[in-house]
């Protein structure tokens, strides 16, 4: 049986991630696309003005907004969960991880996993795009900064100026301050636009969506601004196949 080309294109901007064998990513994303999917509304979720809890790994704290922003942004708000996309936005951030994602070796391996089960099956999608960025959770505004663990904020104990103003009298350790809900949004708007995926959207190509970030743990606890990394797929269904509730 001839299958519909599928469309997959990957924006891996960032570094991060852990690297599992590409043989058990496939066999995952192939029983997954083999599974029946289903389709829910994306509920609104605005941000708010509190300051994001990088050191939270207990909950997905920032895809719902992500998700309500990318609802805002599609043509007559005509965007909904997939339940497949959802599931594989989630497999894919967290088996692909503690490499960099800006080797192209490695995102070749990613790629071709998924090329090649998404051709053995008949998948839900005649197109899938997949979207993967960094954002900073904390505030530096390019000024100097330095890690220090035994700083008197405790937490990040990510400290303003240099590790050489220590030596100082009158030095006080001031902590930077982490971002708003609201700044991170915004710093996710401008990666959406910048990936042209706020034209998709208003031209209406895509109708399902899977979405999920965590936050990058190599930018914990060193001389390193923290970031969170989101997964974004976009899928756009053949005539059948996506059951609604």
């Amino acid at each position: 049986m001839k299958f519909r080309i599928i469309h997959i294109v990957f924006y891996f901007l960032c570094t991060g991630s852990v690297w599992a064998q590409p043989e058990k990513y496939r066999l995952a994303v192939h029983e997954l696309f083999g599974s029946e999917d289903s389709s829910y509304a994306i509920p609104e979720s605005k941000p708010l003005d509190l300051s994001f809890d990088a050191e939270d790994d207990s909950s997905d704290q920032l895809s719902p907004k992500t998700a309500s922003l990318l609802h805002e942004m599609s043509r007559r708000n005509q965007l909904k969960y997939s339940r497949v996309l959802q599931h594989l936005a989630v497999i894919t951030l967290t088996s692909w991880k503690d490499r960099h994602f800006k080797e192209r070796k490695k995102l070749r391996r990613i790629r071709k996993a998924l090329a090649r089960t998404m051709h053995q099956i008949r998948s839900h999608f005649g197109i899938l795009q997949a979207y993967s960025f960094e954002v900073p959770v904390v505030n530096h505004n390019k000024h100097h900064y330095f890690y220090d663990r035994k700083g008197s904020s405790g937490g990040l104990n990510l400290y303003k100026g240099s590790k050489d103003d220590r030596k100082s009298e009158d030095f006080e350790y001031v902590p930077l301050d982490p971002l708003t809900d609201t700044q991170i949004l915004e710093l996710v708007r401008a990666q959406l636009k910048r990936r042209k995926i706020y034209r998709d959207l208003q031209r209406g190509l895509y109708s399902y969506l899977g979405v999920f970030s965590q936050t990058d743990s190599r930018t914990l606890y060193r001389n390193k601004i923290p970031k969170v990394r989101i997964v974004i797929f976009l899928g756009a269904r053949r005539l059948q196949g996506i059951r609604k509730p």
